[in-house]
């Protein structure tokens, strides 16, 4: 039986719609498909967030630890570099103390030594036969010595000049003032019954406040004429004077004396007060 030429081709189409829907639903499967697989490819957001955030508490605490080891090695490193330059400082001043005391009293040296920051200079002390710096971290850095010694640190660590003194019974060790003079002892040969020797002495304030001076002379035994002609009062900044100290003697032998000089420096200074001592020996002959 023949089918009507109509309905064969609406069978047709129906059959076509029917393969368009099912190509249709096939694409939309496929499509859940892909997402599904992305979906398992991918974390979850906050998951992402609390690894990273892991990751880098992780690596601050590498780096602190790292911090941590190197400030305690370099601070280490500072603490021995303190205790070498006050040890190198110590020997300075020591090899002075013995050189102007095997010269006699009125040697001095004057010199630059540094004061490491890390020394508490209130509880160091220059006393008996000892120097001693105290280093925080370490304790007493010290030095020994075959004389007495006595005086005082700065009232600041850094660069430090230092006077270093043999005043006869002690060498003294003290910041250096800017009082100098030109000799640090005196020596005159007199012919008995001859005429008058002297010498000539320069006395400068090379500090930057002004000194009051105190000069007194100690005339050495046996003298027949004995004077001396320095100014006391006060020297200014800069300033110099001269002076001068005549002897004479008619009694044979070797005679001593000494010349002082002291100083104050003007107040409000860190300077300490300067006592220079002279010795004066004379052979009369």
């Amino acid at each position: 039986m023949k089918t009507p030429r109509g309905q064969n081709s609406l069978g047709q189409v129906l059959r076509a719609q029917v393969s368009r829907g099912q190509v249709l639903r096939a694409q939309v499967s496929r499509g859940q498909v892909l997402r599904a697989q992305v979906s398992r490819g991918r974390a979850p957001c906050g998951q992402v967030s609390l690894e990273y955030l892991m990751l880098t508490a992780a690596m601050l605490l590498i780096l602190l630890v790292l911090v941590i080891v190197f400030m305690g090695q370099y601070a280490q490193q500072g603490i021995v570099v303190q205790q070498r330059t006050a040890a190198h400082s110590l020997s300075v001043l020591a090899g002075a103390a013995q050189e102007v005391w095997a010269a006699g009293a009125g040697a001095e040296q004057k010199m630059t030594v540094d004061i490491p920051d890390a020394a508490d200079l209130a509880t160091s002390r220059i006393a008996g036969r000892t120097l001693s710096l105290n280093i925080s971290g370490i304790g007493d850095v010290s030095r020994s010595l075959p004389m007495n010694v006595s005086g005082q640190w700065p009232l600041k660590t850094g660069r430090f000049y230092a006077s270093v003194y043999n005043n006869g019974t002690h060498v003294l060790i003290r910041p250096a003032g800017g009082l100098v003079v030109n000799i640090t002892g005196i020596y005159m040969r007199i012919p008995n019954g001859g005429p008058a020797n002297s010498t000539r002495l320069l006395i400068s304030n090379r500090a930057n406040v002004t000194y009051t001076l105190a000069q007194t002379l100690s005339c050495p035994s046996g003298t027949v004429s004995c004077a001396y002609d320095g100014t006391n009062g006060d020297l200014a900044s800069g300033a110099a004077q001269t002076a001068i100290v005549t002897i004479s003697s008619i009694t044979p032998g070797l005679r001593a004396g000494y010349l002082t000089i002291s100083a104050v420096p003007a107040a409000g200074s860190d300077l300490p007060g300067e006592n220079i001592t002279i010795p004066i020996s004379i052979r009369v002959e």
